[in-house]
């Protein structure tokens, strides 16, 4: 493969895989809007939420694809780009660190207004009751990401990725394979957790109730 294909296609994997961590703060600035404001967040505006975050990756992309001239090769593939200056691999991480810490205050906010409104009425408990699991969910979609992120920059830090022959070591391994089971229960636990995706499921299979897919979080009163 041309090595400018090889850079498109690591690239494009780089910002999809961030894309990945956005996700759960999308959904969390989803039902912080819906729960503080009583406003429902068009697809639009999350769409747009989305890539103001994902700019950083963006210029990350550019840079390795169109103005580095730095060429390695690695276990994938023979040649391919790295970026010109440190600072464009900060910018590529950038979006997943942003977007894990906001989401994970954003939900402790959700966390503190269920349990507020739950105190003031005992009509809305089961509202409480259905929103503090799927906060608590999302909570855990963005403090693994964290967790997995600052794993593998203190790997990078004290080189112990790679051996000296250049061998991926056993906590390489060990890292990926953490990182693989995260992948796997992201989407599991969404379902779970989510009513707007459970239903999606359901009615896929042609089972359970047949409600709108686009319900995220029952409203909670101010």
């Amino acid at each position: 493969m041309h090595i400018l294909g090889v850079d498109i296609l690591q690239q494009f994997y780089f910002v999809l895989y961030n894309l990945y961590y956005i996700s759960p703060f999308c959904i969390t600035y989803w039902r912080f809007i819906l729960i503080f404001f009583n406003r429902s967040v068009l697809l639009f505006e999350n769409i747009i939420i989305a890539i103001i975050a994902l700019i950083p990756s963006f210029v990350a992309f550019i840079n390795c694809v169109f103005f580095s001239n730095i060429i390695y090769s690695d276990d994938t593939f023979e040649y391919k780009h790295y970026y010109s200056s440190s600072l464009f691999v900060y910018m590529d991480l950038l979006p997943q660190v942003t977007s894990s810490i906001f989401a994970l205050i954003l939900n402790i906010l959700i966390l503190i207004k269920v349990n507020i409104i739950n105190k003031k009425s005992k009509e809305f408990i089961s509202t409480k009751k259905s929103e503090v699991p799927l906060t608590i969910n999302l909570m855990f979609h963005s403090i693994c990401p964290l967790i997995l992120l600052i794993w593998i920059n203190m790997m990078v830090i004290f080189r112990v990725t790679h051996n000296s022959k250049g061998e991926k070591t056993i906590w390489f391994f060990i890292y990926a394979q953490f990182d693989l089971i995260y992948r796997i229960l992201s989407p599991i636990t969404m379902i779970i957790f989510i009513e707007a995706y459970r239903n999606g499921i359901l009615k896929w299979f042609k089972c359970g109730n047949k409600k709108l897919f686009i319900k995220v979080s029952s409203f909670v009163p101010k």
